[in-house]
């Protein structure tokens, strides 16, 4: 089951995990991430998205996935994604108000 289950629907910036520890409900996270899944859900509209670590001091973020998802179709990274949840936020930017899901794995 996925640790972080978000639904967006809008063109908007949302925390999925927050620095210091903890999830957007705010239980402790502990591990490294093994698996995030964006599904778009929309039937017609496309969605850029970028996945990004926020460091709080509003400079460039790092980047860790940036792209069009099209209608009806998800992304997957699994490779054993690892930051230290103590100088980061997850964060994830969606560009439009295509039924989008963010779907977090814990290792």
């Amino acid at each position: 089951m996925a640790r972080i289950y978000q639904e967006i629907s809008s063109a908007t910036t949302t925390t999925l995990l927050t620095k210091g520890g903890s999830d957007s409900d705010g239980a402790p996270f502990r591990g490294g991430i093994s698996e995030i899944i964006v599904v778009n859900h929309d039937d017609s509209d496309s969605n850029v998205i970028t996945l990004f670590l926020d460091d709080g001091g509003g400079g460039a973020d790092p980047v860790m996935f940036k792209g069009v998802i099209p209608p009806q179709s998800s992304i997957v990274l699994d490779h054993n994604i690892y930051f230290d949840i103590n100088d980061y936020s997850l964060k994830i930017t969606t560009s439009s108000d295509a039924a989008t899901t963010v779907m977090v794995y814990e290792q």
